[in-house]
Order: structure tokens, then C-alpha cells, then sequence
């Protein structure tokens, strides 16, 4: 599975540098984002698109890392109660089983022959 993943990521960088190899003109274009809200009209800098489309691969790895490591937590945090529940249930199930049997209790049961 390591190795998969290896030739995943080797396989993705080639794909993206044939990419940004193939369009290198249209990528270094200069771009001005703009946001017009009511009374706000906000502008960034003038930057390359392919700067753009790198920040925005870095903030969803970014945002996506975060993501699994507060799942891998949470579900960490579950794995240790559910072990601490199965542990109480083994002591009781084994305090259970080291109980002495009553004769009292199987008489009425009707299993043996009554003379």
C-alpha cells in the first residue's frame, strides 16, 4: 500500500508540472480578485493564476489534514472509552463466573428426577 501511494504522488506531480508545462502562458497572466458586497467593494493584488490555483491546493490540504486529524481524535477518544467499557464488562463477566453455584436454585428448575 506504501508503494501505491508513492506511485500516486509521483504520477500526480508529473501530471500537474505537464500541466503548468502546456499552459505557462495562460497561468502567468496577472489577476485581480474583487468582492462587492452592499457597501464593500474589497480588491486583492494583481497575481499570477497560477499562484491562485497553488494557494488553493495548499488550503484544501491544508483544511483536509485538519479535518482528519480532528476525526483521528475523535475516533481515538471513542476507541479508549469503548476499551474502558469492555474491560468493565470482562471484570464482571469474569466476577460472574467465579460466583458459587446453590443447590437452591437448580431444585426448582425441574431437571433432574423427584422421588
Amino acid at each position: 500500500m506504501r508503494y501505491l501511494k508513492i506511485v500516486l504522488l509521483v504520477l500526480f506531480f508529473v501530471i500537474s508540472m505537464i500541466f503548468f508545462i502546456q499552459n505557462n502562458d495562460i497561468l502567468s497572466q496577472k489577476i485581480v480578485l474583487g468582492l462587492n458586497v452592499l457597501f464593500l467593494d474589497l480588491h486583492s493584488a494583481e497575481m499570477p493564476l497560477y499562484f491562485m490555483i497553488l494557494a488553493a491546493f495548499l488550503l484544501g490540504a491544508i483544511l483536509t489534514t485538519a479535518h482528519f486529524l480532528v476525526e483521528k481524535l475523535r475516533l481515538s477518544n471513542q476507541l479508549r472509552t469503548c476499551r474502558a467499557r469492555l474491560s468493565g464488562l470482562e471484570e464482571e463477566v469474569n466476577s460472574l463466573r467465579n460466583l458459587p453455584l446453590d443447590e437452591q436454585s437448580y431444585s426448582g428448575a425441574g431437571g433432574g428426577p423427584e422421588d
